[in-house]
């Protein structure tokens, strides 16, 4: 098996354990500040907001630095160190004794993790053009199966051991995923590992500079990350909180289950849309297929604002979640194809400055949406962000050569 199929299916094992870990208890990070203490509802509102939109400020801060030197010295150390904070971190919330500690670690976690991003890069420098969609539809798939399973198994975990107990089994699981990392998954481009280079501190000078990935297409692409990001990073903080509003409850362990549930739902939706609608990047121009992708997710996920009952608003946020997955894996696709190896971890650090600022503006805007009008009104607002790409995709794509003009004259060689 070639090196990069091996690296792409050992980075997608280890991926999900990741992420099943981290979704034990992220979705019900609003339900924990209330166990904590936080039982007034705009306060609620409040802290749910930072403690979501800070860390992903911090990381997108953060990951420029980190794709650097990941460029420098690899991508495997990248993902060790993300893990290694993972697991330390999430000991040290089911420590916590205070809302003002989660969001210190929270701000903690945003700063040193990013596995996503730091697995993304690795795939992205060592598979061939040809399977780049495809890969990295595979690759986006681990995350909603461990967003599925992480938080389908943590509602189960809180409901019977409580949320203290689930941390520390997140922690488990995220451990085993770094397992499969130190031990099996080796550096693309090179016999020697990316740890050996950080240790002998042999540096590789990347070729191009931040320059190179400033034209006209790629901040457009950019600004799609961050709608994109915006669009997701609004509702998923709020949905456990709306669920308790439809059911007259607020804090329950029944409220972390069904929570579970229905974000494993959208999770599953979108990592199914991950292995199947990502293939045809591959064969088709992937700017139509980002605009048919975001309008569809418009258009499903507007009924959850007009939802009245459980039922209709679970069924809808889940079908927004097969839209949800296919958007991501074509816009990766498109920037990685136009830009040298060499610059794979400064390109992902840039997504992730810009997918960091829309995480973190998301919920920020979702807890002022909320507060001024009501949680139902924020996924009024997750509809239109999805219509936002829609649109500016279309424009792009109609707009034709003159839009594309502004690439580099070919895409980057096979390697």
């Amino acid at each position: 098996m070639e090196q990069w199929r091996k690296n792409l299916y050992l980075a997608w094992l280890a991926q999900i354990l990741t992420l099943t870990g981290f979704g034990f208890i992220m979705p019900f990070i609003p339900l924990y500040l209330s166990e904590l203490g936080v039982t007034d509802p705009r306060s609620l509102k409040l802290w749910v907001g930072v403690t979501a939109a800070f860390p992903m400020v911090g990381m997108a801060l953060a990951a420029p630095f980190w794709g650097m030197i990941s460029d420098r010295f690899g991508r495997k150390p990248m993902i060790v160190r993300a893990l290694v904070s993972t697991v330390i971190l999430a000991v040290a919330l089911a420590l916590a004794r205070s809302v003002e500690t989660v969001f210190v670690l929270r701000m903690l976690q945003g700063l040193f993790s990013g596995t996503v991003t730091a697995a993304a890069t690795l795939v992205a420098a060592g598979t061939p053009n040809a399977h780049l969609s495809r890969s990295l539809g595979f690759l986006s798939s681990a995350t909603f199966i461990g967003h599925s399973l992480g938080p389908l198994i943590g509602g189960i975990s809180a409901n019977l051991f409580g949320f203290r107990a689930s941390f520390l089994i997140a922690a488990g699981v995220v451990a085993a995923g770094l397992v499969v990392v130190v031990v099996f998954l080796e550096e693309p481009g090179g016999t020697r590992s990316g740890l050996r280079r950080l240790a002998a501190g042999a540096a590789r000078k990347p070729r191009g500079s931040v320059r190179d990935l400033l034209t006209v297409p790629f901040l457009v692409l950019f600004l799609v990350l961050f709608l994109l990001r915006f669009a997701r990073g609004q509702p998923l903080a709020f949905v456990p909180l709306y669920i308790a509003e439809l059911r007259g409850t607020l804090g329950g362990s029944a409220d972390a289950a069904i929570t579970g549930l229905v974000i494993a739902g959208s999770g599953a939706l979108a990592a199914i849309s991950g292995l199947t609608l990502t293939r045809l990047g591959d064969r088709f121009n992937k700017l139509w297929l980002i605009a048919l992708c975001a309008g569809a997710g418009a258009a499903l996920a507007l009924p959850t604002f007009f939802a009245s009952g459980l039922v209709a608003f679970a069924l809808f946020y889940m079908l927004s979640g097969f839209a949800l997955g296919g958007v991501q894996p074509f816009v990766q696709a498109y920037l990685s194809t136009y830009s040298a190896r060499a610059q794979q971890g400064l390109l992902f650090g840039l997504q992730s400055l810009v997918g960091g600022f829309g995480m973190g503006l998301g919920p920020l805007a979702a807890s002022w949406i909320s507060i001024q009008a009501s949680t139902r009104h924020v996924f009024l607002s997750y509809s239109l962000a999805f219509a936002a790409i829609a649109v500016l995709m279309l424009a792009a794509r109609l707009l034709g050569r003159r839009f594309t003009r502004y690439l580099p004259a070919a895409p980057r060689g096979e390697p």
